[in-house]
């Protein structure tokens, strides 16, 4: 389905209410009246979803979410590239990592609220060589869940411990248990670990790819520079790391719809 890009218009006329309105939320947004205004203001943007709160180095945040859609992570960060400053605010484009307990409630799809504690949550991560991951959690208390619940809690753990770019730039699938398969039992850590656990396999697997296809990558980067093609949906700039890795910038990023089976990663 083909979504209407966003105008320009739309992102001027937001902005300006908001400059408007920015002082007025109240010391804790307990201005429910313009919190409602807020919400029909962000959905004349699109399907968009919205945080409001303390900032992290000012007063106040407001973030404008791409809703869990990758896809519209590009015209969030459109709508917050044309922000207007204003006193005490500070702007994102994707919610961000939060200092927090794990602890939440949300609202279920049958309009119950449902108190969750994740502190004690486990995960096992299986890596594709595309650098994405499937995760295990072992939340039994979301067993009793329908799918789209267990779905809704888990993407809030998520995106609280990662932010919600880097969520949706390396978790491809979740999956809940009551409890591991024997041969991830050994492979699990805590969810406070999760953060730390992927960059450091994102690195590894970037120099890991680096080193297995040293000769297959040099090729790759000639014939982008032969072609120019300095940016293309095909490649992935690999961070530079010590030994090969210095010796070219791109290579292949494999179709994510044939990952295969994903390689068990120990825990932290």
């Amino acid at each position: 389905m083909t979504r209407n890009k966003i105008s320009i218009t739309a992102i001027i006329n937001f902005w300006d209410w908001f400059s408007r309105n920015c002082s007025n939320f109240g010391t804790y947004h307990e201005n429910a009246h313009l919190l409602e205004e807020l919400d029909a203001q962000v959905k004349r943007l699109g399907s968009f979803s919205w945080e409001i709160g303390p900032g992290k180095i000012k007063d106040h945040l407001l973030v404008i979410s791409p809703s869990g859609d990758m896809d519209m992570l590009q015209e969030t960060k459109t709508i917050i590239g044309n922000a207007i400053p204003c006193d005490g605010w500070e702007y994102y484009y994707a919610k961000q990592p939060k200092q927090w307990d794990l602890r939440f409630n949300f609202m279920t799809c049958k309009g119950a609220r449902l108190e969750v504690d994740a502190a004690q949550w486990e995960y096992v991560l299986l890596m594709y060589e595309d650098g994405m991951f499937t995760i295990i959690i072992k939340a039994s208390d979301l067993l009793h869940l329908d799918d789209n619940d267990k779905l809704t809690a888990t993407e809030i753990v998520l995106d609280g411990v990662l932010g919600e770019e880097l969520r949706l730039q390396s978790i491809c699938e979740i999956d809940v248990v009551g409890e591991f398969d024997g041969e991830h039992i050994d492979k699990a850590s805590n969810m406070r670990n999760l953060a730390h656990h992927i960059k450091n396999c994102r690195v590894m697997t970037f120099h890991d790819f680096c080193t297995r296809n040293y000769t297959h990558a040099r090729r790759i980067l000639s014939a982008i520079r032969q072609q120019s093609a300095r940016t293309s949906d095909r490649y992935v700039r690999l961070q530079r790391e010590s030994g090969p890795c210095r010796e070219y910038g791109y290579a292949m990023r494999p179709d994510p719809s044939v990952r295969g089976v994903g390689e068990v990663i120990p825990g932290l």
